[in-house]
């Protein structure tokens, strides 16, 4: 069994999809189907069914998928420890990063802190930020930048940005069409589907769609969009750059209120942490976190 079925069997039983996990493994929906018959022959158990409801892990599937998670973060928690053994000369930190906000961090902060002699290479884990919350606070991530709310009193958290909610398409709308237009997806953490799930239901009857997925990155959604495919639900920060031209209808509550959400720098105990470390959270303390 190959390292990246452990991958598949996750990704497979987060979604119960076959599209979904396709587009998130970045492969396609046979080789996919393909890749599951094949562990299936190599353990002599059917992992998947597919029944009228949709897709339903066995016993036999359950066991697996329930074990995919910890192999894959040991096994990446192994390769770090592997490259610091190799690289101990520098402190290899561990970034949890939102696929949505992996460019701008690479580029404004990352890129200029690396040029200051600083000992220290990062590792930058992409996933989405209810899975990067629980990485911080299992110890597999150093910090993390998530989108929404989450609770830990073991976590230290700073406010790096609060975002409103827009519905972004080609051309004009009226937000009573919504219901009968195409919606475009991508992936999303917990916190922000529950607050565009809840200003739908302020607004609409009709439970919300589900959607033709875009894949992982909200710039895939856009750039569809931009073609006249459907609208995109996303919070967007002050100064977006609106690069495709779209549409920017405001997402307001019943009151006028906008719908808005906060992300956050969050990391453990600065205590147990290593020198370079702390350093790199002081920088970025000084640099993103905002003064509440």
């Amino acid at each position: 069994m190959r390292d990246s079925d452990w991958q598949i069997i996750y990704e497979l039983y987060q979604t119960l999809n076959m599209t979904k996990a396709a587009n998130r493994l970045f492969m396609s929906q046979p080789a996919l189907s393909k890749r599951i018959q094949l562990m299936e022959n190599e353990f002599q158990v059917k992992i998947v069914e597919r029944t009228p409801k949709g897709l339903v892990f066995t016993k036999a599937g359950k066991i697996l998928a329930r074990n995919s998670e910890e192999y894959i973060n040991l096994s990446e928690r192994m390769n770090r420890q592997l490259r610091l053994l190799k690289e101990s000369e520098y402190t290899i930190i561990t970034l949890g990063i939102p696929y949505s906000y992996s460019r701008s961090v690479l580029t404004d902060i990352l890129f200029p802190y690396s040029q200051q002699k600083n000992k220290v290479r990062f590792e930058i884990v992409n996933d989405a930020s209810d899975r990067l919350f629980a990485k911080v606070c299992d110890g597999d991530v150093d910090v993390a930048f998530v989108r929404g709310d989450y609770e830990n009193d073991e976590m230290e958290q700073y406010m790096i940005e609060e975002s409103r909610g827009y519905i972004l398409t080609r051309d004009k709308i009226e937000i009573e069409d919504l219901p009968q237009m195409a919606r475009l997806t991508y992936l999303s953490n917990d916190r922000s589907r529950a607050l565009i799930q809840e200003w739908w239901f302020e607004h609409f009857k009709e439970p919300i769609p589900d959607g033709f997925s875009a894949g992982n990155y909200l710039d895939v959604a856009w750039q569809l969009a931009a073609k006249g495919m459907g609208y995109v639900c996303c919070f967007l920060p002050d100064g977006f750059e609106n690069t495709y031209g779209l549409v920017m209808t405001p997402m307001l509550h019943k009151d006028q209120s906008p719908v808005k959400r906060k992300s956050w720098l969050v990391h453990g105990d600065i205590r147990g942490m290593s020198l370079e470390l702390r350093k790199f959270v002081r920088y970025m303390k000084d640099t993103i976190v905002l003064e509440c």
